[in-house]
């Protein structure tokens, strides 16, 4: 004969009357763990519901409710004449629970792959929380045209073309990249087709499709220091070795790179407005620049960061603008102008890696 669990476990029972919690779910919860940690095994009789409900000082109403969840779940079942028994044939593991030292956050990296580590390491900012006065990368939130976004938003919407609800164009809407051209040759200086433009979710994604298509193991990556952090450690994370690159009075210091490491596959620059010094790249830099990204077959990315915003004159020429090699993919962005949850951003990249970069955007994510 089985005998019923009671006594010192119903002494076990923790209830919190003054939660917001009801009584039968945190009984409920109890019961369910203890019967996936195996303190109540398989087969075992649990209490009467009226032994139940006398020892705890709560209905029996409550503890048949409690019952009738446990077996509807599958974790109990009910025996006619006999009572309520934990049921049979579920597989359980005791579970190991090891307490995690705040102190030690990589004690555990064993578990996961070596890309999840390096992700685990980035100081990059995760940008959660409120908006302080002076964070980079964030516009005048409350500028934002919130009733004509909302009746242009209505219009789209409410447009018959249900090819719109679909997955859509791997490069993303074709009306909007001839946009994006367009205001490109306005404000850029940079003449492209918008059949080389991508859409992509934030100048981040742009970052991680270059690296996924371009960036082998220990391949070189000149990147501006101090620089964009979560851009840096993407490419870092796809195994790059990262050459920190300093800053002088006309931006990224090319002689300095030259001397100190090895031929890139990779330079990072932001030009226009240097990330986070606030230096404009002059144009003999721009152009020795791109004379030895040619030579060394090495590719350049503008991150063309805070471009728009200039106090006085017409904002300069993008670095691609420049560019008769065929050497430099533009990352921009409508996270500062209009606002980052919007998570609107562009590249635009050669012809020759278009079905390339669509078919890594797929894998990636459409």
């Amino acid at each position: 004969m089985v005998k019923s669990a009671n006594g010192a476990l119903l002494a076990t029972i923790p209830i919190d009357r003054g939660s917001t919690t009801p009584i039968y779910r945190q009984l409920e919860n109890f019961l369910r763990q203890l019967i996936l940690d195996g303190t109540l095994p398989s087969r075992q009789k649990l209490p009467s519901t009226r032994e139940f409900s006398e020892e705890l000082g709560v209905s029996r109403i409550t503890v048949k409710t409690v019952y009738e969840h446990l077996i509807s779940e599958g974790y109990a079942e009910a025996k006619t004449g006999s009572g309520t028994f934990v049921s049979e044939g579920l597989i359980l593991e005791k579970p190991l629970r090891p307490k995690l030292d705040k102190a030690e956050p990589n004690s555990h990296s064993q578990k996961f792959s070596e890309i999840a580590v390096k992700i685990n390491n980035s100081k990059a900012s995760t940008r959660f929380g409120s908006t302080i006065a002076f964070r980079p990368g964030v516009p005048a939130l409350d500028k934002f045209p919130i009733k004509r976004w909302n009746k242009y938003l209505a219009g789209a919407l409410s447009q018959d073309n249900r090819r719109n609800l679909s997955y859509g164009d791997f490069y993303g809407s074709e009306n909007l990249r001839k946009s994006i051209a367009s205001h490109l040759a306005d404000s850029r200086g940079m003449q492209v087709d918008h059949e080389q433009i991508m859409i992509t979710s934030g100048a981040q994604q742009a970052f991680v499709l270059i690296s996924l298509v371009l960036l082998n193991v220990n391949d070189t990556v000149w990147y501006e220091n101090p620089g964009h952090i979560a851009g840096r450690d993407i490419m870092s994370m796809f195994g790059a070795n990262i050459a920190s690159i300093q800053i002088d009075k006309e931006g990224l210091d090319l002689n300095h790179a030259i001397a100190r490491y090895a031929k890139p596959k990779l330079i990072f620059t932001t030009p226009s407005h240097q990330h986070p010094l606030g230096i404009t790249m002059s144009l003999r830099r721009r152009l020795a620049l791109l004379k030895y990204a040619f030579d060394s077959e090495a590719w350049i990315i503008e991150d063309d960061y805070d471009s728009e915003f200039r106090y006085r004159g017409r904002p300069l020429p993008a670095l691609s603008a420049l560019d008769r090699y065929g050497r430099v993919l533009y990352v921009g962005t409508f996270s500062k102008s209009l606002c980052s949850a919007v998570r609107l951003g562009y590249v635009v990249i050669p012809h020759w890696l278009r079905e390339t970069f669509a078919k890594t955007r797929n894998l990636v994510g459409q």
